[in-house]
């Protein structure tokens, strides 16, 4: 133990204060031992430890309990002062509500975490969860508790033990026992959990069963019995969301019960002994301290809570993005066509786009008007079967890591090479498609616009300004960054809204409801929901992509951001129309072609971030390593590198990677 460490320790137990000084200052003191128990700081010992296994912090303990046992001058207040503090202070606050949630909703939960995170807590000295919550804050503390040797654990426990106390905290226990098992019942009773379950009275669930065996204080074998068959229950429930739809919120109640579950089986096993044994001692306390560590994480409350509704929405983009996928040349035929598609109806897009920007109007009212104008084209889009390229790789992102978890079982990565490649040729054949379209599509309107009306359809001062705005020296490549993270964006809102109505059971409702039936009939009103149902994912990616395309520049600019997007469909027909406004003597200009290159960094951008985005979430929905992800598109990446005629040539056999 190295001299400054052993000097704290000294100065700490020959200060230890009076019993009868106020409780916070006892606090105070036995928070600082227990900091100088689990610290980190390095020892100076011949081999060395790995503090995340918790068996340094245990050497302190014992070191601690050394030193004691040589000073019985110091032992004996130390003694004093630790059993005052357990006669003054309660468990039940702590088992009941150290690391479990305090909210009733997942919202309400994360704004709690925040404001105990930033802001002093309100003194309650009796409360020993307030104590814990700020004197342990890392897991691997947890840990420590759990390498400490059982023999020396009872001389920590007698210190603070004499008979009342004793007899106090096992009635906190048996009154926890009880608080939790009423939490449980509480929330086995909402109507969302009931519906999902089977059909048998509240009485007969097993979180009912649980709390009267808890309240009649049954065998604790029989109790853990009751505790499993509530977590089957749960698990059931959570089978039924993966078929029919899953509701965040509902996801919260779950992990609270789970949780609330959880703790209550530790604490009944605490009673499976008539004298409670050390090691189920250990186990309550490393539990307790390991969930209010975790309790504390906000990215923790958020991936237990969105883990399944991250997974199958990842898991509906796969289903779309594998119709995205072409690995033959019919299939590339057919998704170059759905692109010429996609790129015409684009033109008008482009169009409409400039006739909306001549309005007079305030940026809101014209943001509006633009994004009903993308909303309807994209909606066009989708009902005619056509295909946008920038809209394909947040899907096909989640078809590879679909196929990616296929291949890391099989420890065979020539497979995934192979999709990557059929993916990055069907993506360059959707651009080429878009952009073949779109431009001599806006060329004829352009040129139709002319002959009939006798000037050019963008006034030369507007074609200059959209030329010079796309500029690869200006803010085009962040600004198709951005857009990237619009079009990743769009994708997450049609996977939340398709199993948001799977979940509310919309299409049943619109089938049977009374005014649509009245409207159009029952047959047709069968028939829209089951096209609802269909369409219902397209519709809102489309819809919300549409509103961040038009409306987030006049929101952001109304913050002094001046945030703007740059789509590459949209970009190059407005800068053929701007082409066809000013005449082949801007080809000569250098704006034109630093224009050009910004629409180029545009496809780079939009296609890579959104790619990128949808690809990290699916491989965390699928729980892959980055690194295999990154492995395996490194060696695609190679293999184009080498060989750029597998993406742009004739199809060929691709190499081994």
């Amino acid at each position: 133990m190295p001299k400054t460490q052993r000097a704290d320790l000294d100065s700490m137990l020959s200060r230890a204060p009076q019993p009868t000084a106020p409780l916070f200052r006892r606090l105070e003191w036995l928070s600082s031992l227990l900091h100088w128990v689990f610290s980190e700081s390095p020892l100076k010992l011949q081999t060395e430890l790995d503090f995340s296994t918790g068996y340094p912090q245990a050497l302190r303990i014992k070191w601690l309990l050394h030193v004691l046992n040589r000073n019985p001058e110091w032992k004996e207040p130390v003694v004093a002062t630790l059993r005052s503090i357990a006669a003054e202070t309660q468990v039940f606050d702590l088992l009941v509500q150290a690391g479990l949630h305090h909210e009733s909703g997942l919202f309400s939960e994360m704004i709690g975490r925040i404001g105990r995170r930033f802001l002093p807590l309100a003194p309650n000295d009796q409360n020993l969860e307030v104590f814990f919550f700020s004197t342990f804050s890392k897991e691997r503390d947890a840990e420590a508790i759990l390498r400490i040797d059982g023999s020396l654990l009872e001389q920590v426990i007698e210190f603070f033990h004499d008979e009342q106390s004793a007899s106090r905290w096992v009635s906190d226990l048996e009154e926890a026992r009880l608080a939790l098992a009423l939490q449980v019942a509480a929330l086995g009773g909402h109507a969302d959990i009931r519906s999902r379950m089977s059909k048998a009275p509240v009485s007969e669930t097993p979180f009912f069963r649980l709390h009267i065996s808890v309240l009649n204080r049954v065998e604790p074998k029989a109790i853990a019995s009751d505790i499993q068959a509530s977590l089957d229950a749960i698990d059931d429930v959570y089978q039924h969301m993966d078929e029919h739809g899953v509701s965040i919120d509902l996801v919260y109640h779950l992990e609270r019960m789970r949780a609330l579950l959880n703790r209550l089986s530790i604490l009944t096993a605490v009673f499976l002994e008539p004298r409670f044994s050390t090691s189920s001692i250990q186990t309550l306390l490393a539990s307790v301290i390991r969930e209010s560590v975790h309790a504390r994480s906000l990215s923790a409350l958020f991936d237990d809570n969105t883990a399944l509704i991250a997974r199958k929405i990842v898991e509906n983009s796969a289903e779309t993005g594998d119709h995205y996928i072409a690995r033959n040349a019919r299939e590339e035929s057919g998704l170059f066509h759905s692109a010429l598609g996609g790129g015409a109806i684009t033109a008008l897009t482009t169009v409409m786009k400039f006739v909306i920007s001549s309005l007079p109007g305030s940026p809101f009212v014209l943001g509006l008007l633009a994004s009903l104008n993308y909303a309807g084209s994209f909606i066009g889009l989708q009902l005619r079967g056509f295909s946008l390229a920038t809209k394909q790789p947040a899907m096909t992102a989640a078809a590879l890591a679909d196929r990616l978890s296929e291949s890391s079982e099989a420890n065979d990565d020539q497979p995934m090479v192979d999709e990557i490649i059929n993916v990055i040729r069907s993506q360059s054949v959707a651009v080429l498609g878009n952009l073949l379209a779109v431009t001599p599509g806006v060329i004829v309107f352009c040129w139709a616009y002319k002959l009939l009306v006798g000037a050019p359809f963008l006034k030369p001062a507007k074609a200059l300004y959209t030329i010079e705005s796309f500029s690869i020296l200006g803010g085009t490549p962040f600004y198709a960054a951005w857009t990237g993270v619009l079009l990743f964006l769009s994708s997450l809102s049609a996977g939340w809204f398709y199993h948001w109505v799977l979940y509310r059971k919309l299409p049943q409702g619109l089938s049977r409801s009374p005014w649509l039936v009245q409207t159009i009939g029952m047959e047709r009103a069968r028939k829209f929901s089951l096209f609802f149902r269909k369409h219902c994912a397209g519709f809102a990616a489309n819809i919300s992509l549409g509103l961040l395309l038009g409306l987030s520049p006049a929101v952001f600019h109304f913050f002094g951001l001046p945030l703007d997007v740059r789509h590459i469909t949209l970009s190059t027909g407005s800068l053929a129309a701007a082409v066809m406004s000013t005449g082949p003597v801007i080809f000569s200009s250098a704006i034109f072609w630093y224009a050009a290159f910004g629409i180029l960094s545009m496809g780079f951008f939009n296609i890579l971030v959104s790619f990128s985005l949808a690809l990290a979430v699916a491989l965390r929905a699928r729980r892959i390593p980055f690194m295999i992800g990154l492995r395996v598109l490194g060696k695609a990446g190679y293999c184009v590198l080498m060989r750029p005629s597998l993406v742009f040539g004739p199809r060929d056999v691709i190499p081994e990677a």
